[in-house]
């Protein structure tokens, strides 16, 4: 039939449509109208097949499946209502979850009519006009699903009707189109269901939708509909702080917030399609030498004689062609931000000027500190270096201290022990020379031998203090057990010898440097620390030769000692330090003392 050749046209043209809106917007309102373009181009082409078929059950089934574009229509334009004017916070999953549900509960009454009769009470076809036309006679479900979608198509219609009224000039022809879309079949559909159809029983609203398909195609491929939306555009750009001026292609005024329109000193009225040259004339000499290209840079105004400072920005839209289809002008006043600058300078020069100041005197200062540290260097060098002639000299003192002892107690061994030996011998002959009745001359003799058997210990005595001379010919560990044994003799103070080492000959230095930590040790136990026990070991420890000397008596506190009162330790350290070795002194008040002398072997 050729007379529903245009609802097949609206159809396909509607299914395209949706298929472009779907790839050329994928946002909210976007695929609201995708959806809305759908389920009209479903309801055109089932009406179609419905009016084009001759047997009742056919046009029955073809009118049954119709709803689901009938049923999708309503809900999706009250979506995209929503979204387009400005309401997304409206769409809740819980509100759309019920729009589904109607639309569903819809479409179930309509598919399930021929077992309750609720939505048409019978069904035949009328053939009196040109149309082979279905005569349904509505029951109450029928009214209720009406009434209920026709509260969804009102509900939407408002809010397109308060955008079109709330929009700028040059969103509303956008709108009006959109208007005319939802209007055509709707007043089709009116006339329809009030039985005012110019063919009885036949409805026009699919035939309607065939100016609503003119008029969304003019929307969109004219009006831009799918890339321009004016979401909350009164929310956003009027309560900016900054101008936004938008201009046509032909650099005339289409939009101006509050902020510039107190710029331009005229309300928006007066400046609405005026060319930008007579609204801002500087501005439009700055858009002229960025012609074709986005721009961004600062502009001088006078306000009552004041001078502001601008950012200017020049924003191009283009379509998906690369075609101009506005551009968007944003005046950022940063005078305020300027002065900041310029006082940021003064205050910069001012700290550079300090810094410079700073500087020269760290640099000054930094001088000095060089030349302290390098007369520090070098006092620390000179005092290192007459440390260490001072410890070569101790060494050589110690060294030459060492010889004459062991000089001097050789002499006394054999010299004058010798000679007071012989002495003895010649008291000890002449007391046999002389007569059996010269007792007083034999007594002499006899007191003279025992003087002489005095002196001669006291001279064995004295020269095994200055240098035994088992410690060169035995060894240290037999020369400290000896000592230890005459040490326990004179003081009184028990002594115990633990040797873990085998009695050999060590290098002299190292066994001649214990040995004097041994005596100078006993010598301060037996004069301060008031101990009656005393334990001396020798033993090998990590390649070296340690020497421990350890008392019960009432110990000290180190932090409290006198280093000129304290000699003896003094004198210890350095010996060991000679050869490379360590001292480690353990003491406590009341808890006795402990020192242990390490001394490298080799």
């Amino acid at each position: 039939m050729l007379e529903t050749r245009p609802l097949g046209l609206t159809g396909i043209a509607m299914a395209v449509l949706a298929v472009y809106v779907f790839w050329r917007r994928p946002t909210p309102e976007g695929r609201a109208l995708a959806l809305l373009m759908a389920g009209v181009a479903i309801w055109s082409n089932l009406y179609m097949l419905e009016l084009t078929a001759i047997e009742l059950p056919a046009k029955l089934f073809w009118a049954k499946l119709k709803y689901i574009g009938i049923v999708i229509v309503p809900p999706a334009w009250l979506l995209f209502a929503i979204q387009y004017a400005g309401y997304r916070r409206w769409n809740t999953p819980f509100r759309f979850a019920l729009l589904v549900a109607g639309a569903a509960g819809a479409l179930a009454t309509v598919l399930t009519n021929d077992a309750h009769h609720l939505f048409w009470k019978s069904a035949e076809i009328d053939l009196s006009g040109r149309f082979s036309v279905l005569h349904l006679p509505m029951g109450i479900a029928f009214w209720f699903w009406a009434t209920y979608f026709y509260l969804l198509l009102l509900s939407g219609t408002i809010l397109i009707i308060v955008a079109f009224f709330r929009s700028s000039h040059f969103y509303r022809k956008q709108a009006g189109a959109i208007l005319i879309a939802a209007l055509a079949p709707l007043a089709g559909n009116i006339l329809f269901l009030s039985g005012l159809s110019p063919v009885p029983h036949l409805d026009l609203t699919p035939f309607a939708l065939a100016i609503s398909c003119l008029a969304c195609t003019w929307a969109l491929f004219h009006l831009y509909l799918a890339d321009l939306v004016p979401i909350a555009r009164a929310a956003i750009v009027d309560s900016m702080d900054d101008c936004v001026i938008v201009l046509d292609k032909q650099s005339r005024v289409a939009e101006m917030n509050p902020p510039a329109q107190r710029l331009a000193k005229r309300p928006l009225s007066s400046v609405i399609g005026q060319p930008v040259d007579k609204t801002l004339p500087e501005l439009s000499a700055r858009l002229n030498s960025h012609a074709g290209k986005t721009a961004d840079e600062e502009m001088v105004l006078y306000e009552n004689g004041r001078q502001h400072t601008y950012d200017v920005k020049v924003s191009r839209l283009l379509d998906h062609n690369d075609s101009l289809i506005s551009e968007v002008v944003v005046l950022r006043d940063i005078t305020q931000r300027k002065q900041m600058e310029v006082e940021l300078m003064k205050h910069k020069e001012r700290l550079e000027d300090l810094v410079r100041e700073r500087t020269t005197e760290l640099v000054e200062i930094n001088e000095q500190l060089v030349r302290q540290i390098v007369e520090r260097r070098q006092t620390e060098e000179k005092l290192e270096a007459s440390r260490s002639e001072i410890r070569l000299l101790s060494k050589k003192l110690m060294q030459t201290h060492e010889e004459e002892r062991r000089g001097l107690s050789l002499n006394l061994h054999e010299g004058l022990a010798q000679y007071v030996a012989s002495v003895k011998m010649a008291v000890e002959n002449l007391s046999k020379l002389a007569n059996v009745e010269d007792q007083r001359t034999r007594d002499t003799a006899n007191d003279i031998g025992k003087k002489l058997d005095a002196m001669t210990a006291d001279i064995r005595h004295l020269s095994t203090r200055l240098r035994p001379r088992m410690l060169d010919e035995i060894g240290l560990a037999s020369t400290i057990e000896s000592y230890l044994m005459d040490f326990e003799d004179e003081t009184g103070i028990r002594c115990e010898w633990e040797c873990e080492v085998e009695d050999k000959k060590y290098n002299p230095e190292v066994t001649t440097c214990l040995y004097r930590v041994m005596q100078e040790a006993l010598s301060n136990i037996s004069r301060h620390s008031g101990a009656s026990c005393v334990k001396v070991g020798l033993c090998l420890k990590e390649k070296c030769l340690a020497l421990v000397v350890e008392d019960n008596g009432h110990g000290f506190d180190p932090s409290r000692i006198d280093v000129r009162r304290s000699l003896g330790l003094v004198g210890i350290r350095e010996r060991v330090d000679q050869l490379s070795g360590t001292v480690t002194t353990f003491t406590q008040v009341g808890q006795g003392t402990r020192i242990e002398a390490r001394v490298p072997i080799e």
